[in-house]
């Protein structure tokens, strides 16, 4: 079976959230959408060979506006207690938008 399609791990990813929470909202959307984006493109990197940029192709999250690590981490099927262990949050409620969080314990939906 040839891989998925971009559009097509967005698909899946966006029904797979929506069967988790029901409902979703725009910002999610673009979460998921650059998320999903960012870790096809770290694949077909990895693929290639090609890791110019960066020191490893590990899985991030860049904290956006309005997130939160319970959003972020509906989006990964994790806890938002997992995501501020693995990044050394001491308070999951104070994240800033750029920050860049590593998820790459996680499975992004």
């Amino acid at each position: 079976m040839p891989d998925k399609t971009l559009d097509q791990k967005i698909e899946d990813a966006l029904i797979a959230m929506t069967n988790t929470t029901g409902v979703i909202n725009q910002g999610d959307i673009d979460g998921v959408v650059a998320n999903v984006t960012a870790q096809h493109n770290m694949e077909k990197a990895s693929e290639r060979g090609d890791h110019a940029g960066s020191d490893s192709a590990e899985p991030t999250y860049v904290v956006r506006k309005d997130d939160t690590l319970t959003a972020i981490a509906r989006l990964y099927s994790t806890t938002p207690e997992k995501i501020a262990a693995a990044n050394k949050i001491k308070n999951i409620n104070e994240i800033k938008e750029g920050q860049v969080l590593d998820m790459s314990f996680a499975i992004a939906l």
